[in-house]
């Protein structure tokens, strides 16, 4: 019987079906949370911050945080978006996980509306968010647009509670 050497830590296993790449259940389990860290730090790394002009910039630091924020995801909103979420990784953590909000226990739909616009007010920290416009039909547009800086808090709001998942309704389980 021929050895192999297992993808995840080297160690010798004898093969005796060609598609066999782990060793264990343990080092098959490592390399797919690996990999889906890696996924998530290319996602997070791949939106860029939002670049306001310096015209824009001089009216916005007159307003107050709240309102400026409402004012810039109104503005950046595509033709026939009717809602929005934010997502947010951990504060202080290593790990580049996105929860996502508003959430389906906050309020169903899952989202903040745009007509007239709602405040991202329901966030659990101050933090930098991620951006995403939904349409009428619940599908996000394209891919997350920017990344804003948003100060607002709800204390019963855990950063824990956001959704894993980016989708509304159904699908999002």
């Amino acid at each position: 019987m021929m050895y192999y050497y297992c993808e995840r830590c080297n160690r010798a296993i004898k093969k005796p079906y060609p598609s066999k790449k782990y060793c264990s259940v343990g080092c098959r389990e490592n390399s797919r949370q690996l990999r889906v860290e890696e996924q998530e730090i290319q996602f997070w790394n791949s939106i860029k911050p939002l670049v306001v002009t310096a015209d824009e910039q001089q009216v916005l630091d007159q307003m107050d945080p709240a309102p400026r924020a409402g004012l810039v995801i109104e503005r950046m909103a595509p033709s026939g978006a009717v809602g929005y979420r934010v997502g947010c990784r951990r504060i202080g953590s290593e790990a580049y996980t996105v929860h996502w909000f508003p959430t389906a226990r906050q309020r169903p739909p899952s989202l903040f509306k745009l007509n007239p616009v709602e405040l991202p007010l329901e966030i659990p920290c101050p933090a930098e968010y991620v951006v995403v416009y939904f349409d009428a039909s619940g599908r996000p547009f394209a891919t997350p647009c920017f990344k804003l800086f948003l100060r607002g808090r709800v204390i019963s709001v855990n950063w824990s509670d956001g959704d894993r998942r980016l989708l509304i309704g159904r699908s999002s389980a």
